[in-house]
């Protein structure tokens, strides 16, 4: 029986998983659940002013993308932060822009704060680059530790229209993907809408055990986790389910 693979990361993302999928000769359906944009003209874009030692953490990819041509212009007078990198992507993203940056082993909130880096913070400065919204728990946590934290936002997500044939229409089995806590609250909510829980019955991989826990609570029988939300996990929790 045909397996398909369920992609819903933004459209660059899916995209990306999916070329990489199609030399593995697996099949692969793009469903963008998310859609990363701009903020909007007239909203806040104006960059933190950097510090020497100032640690920069970056929560995404896209937070690099976003974020560093804002901030590209204070390096240029000596000002040298410390960069930070959630995971492997965000890392490679610094890197285009000619910047080394350390990252967690689990990429994840709870991974940098277990980073060395976090466990000496009184008075430091810390900024947080990110999208709007989002959990809190870094910030809140760097402040117990006694940082002063900046949290700056710049580019937002949102949940865009769907049309729930593009599932309905799969033929076989299938692998879904919820990199986040929030997108298997959003395809949850989706299928129950449109009475399609039955997809509940196949394996939904997700980045940690807190998001395995979510899906499991929200009724899903098969949550994997893989080692950490960037592509290669993915996609090895995804070979190792198929046995390739």
């Amino acid at each position: 029986m045909t397996t398909t693979v369920i992609l819903t990361r933004p459209e660059c993302d899916s995209l990306r998983l999916a070329s990489r999928f199609k030399s593995l000769n697996i099949r692969t359906v793009v469903f963008p659940l998310l859609k990363i944009q701009e903020l909007s003209v007239g909203e806040p874009l104006t960059a933190p002013k950097l510090k020497q030692g100032t640690t920069v953490v970056f929560i995404s990819a896209n937070a690099v993308r976003y974020g560093m041509p804002y901030l590209t212009e204070q390096l240029g007078s000596g000002i040298l932060p410390i960069f930070i990198a959630v995971g492997a992507r965000t890392q490679a993203e610094l890197a285009k822009w000619g910047h080394l940056a350390d990252r967690p082993i689990r990429s994840d909130s709870e991974g940098l704060l277990d980073m060395e880096v976090f466990s000496n913070l009184h008075h430091a400065e810390v900024v947080i680059v990110k999208g709007l919204g989002g959990r809190d728990v870094l910030a809140k946590e760097l402040v117990a530790r006694g940082a002063h934290v900046q949290e700056w936002s710049c580019y937002r997500r949102y949940w865009p229209e769907l049309n729930l044939n593009t599932l309905k229409m799969v033929e076989g089995a299938r692998i879904i993907q919820a990199s986040s806590g929030e997108t298997i609250e959003r395809l949850s909510g989706l299928l129950a809408s449109a009475w399609m829980t039955d997809l509940y019955q196949y394996p939904v991989v997700v980045p940690s055990k807190r998001v395995a826990d979510r899906a499991k609570a929200l009724g899903w029988r098969y949550p994997v986790c893989a080692k950490d939300a960037g592509d290669d996990a993915f996609i090895e929790s995804v070979s190792s389910l198929l046995g390739a």
